[in-house]
């Protein structure tokens, strides 16, 4: 997917609208009429929350071979990135949802249109009119 955002406003523009991997379609946090404020110190809070998630280490066994023991590591390495991930997401929902927040996807039409916005500020202004707005788009998650 494109960068949306600038460096600055990275922690809140990931937080308005959150794109995964593995996904094929975007989703934002919906609570009608709260402020950018409120919003912003929700937002921090939960990714907080949700960064000092940690996975569990997998088993691995013992290999004297050493391309055995590298490939190994390597596909271990990938189960807990997915794994830390999935928690992390988990984590995040949840947390907004006991705020008060409802999860909504989106298309990817609205992605491109947000990306097309020829300023991080107009684009940083659409993510939260979405966040904030009294009738939301998209579909709304049953989270």
């Amino acid at each position: 997917m494109p960068r949306l955002f600038g460096r600055g406003a990275g922690f809140v523009a990931a937080s308005l609208l959150v794109c995964g991997a593995a996904e094929a379609r975007g989703y934002y946090f919906n609570k009608p009429g709260v402020s950018r404020e409120a919003y912003m110190a929700d937002v921090g809070e939960c990714i907080e929350l949700a960064g000092g998630v940690r996975p569990g280490t997998p088993y691995v066994p013992y290999s004297p071979n050493l391309i055995a023991a590298g490939i190994n590591g390597f596909f271990t390495g990938m189960m807990r990135s997915r794994e830390r991930r999935r928690l992390s997401n988990m984590v995040e929902r949840t947390c907004m949802a006991d705020k008060g927040y409802a999860r909504y996807e989106v298309s990817n039409a609205v992605l491109d249109e947000i990306h097309d916005l020829p300023t991080l500020e107009a684009r940083l202004d659409r993510l939260f009119g979405l966040a904030a707005s009294a009738a939301p788009i998209g579909q709304r998650t049953r989270e």
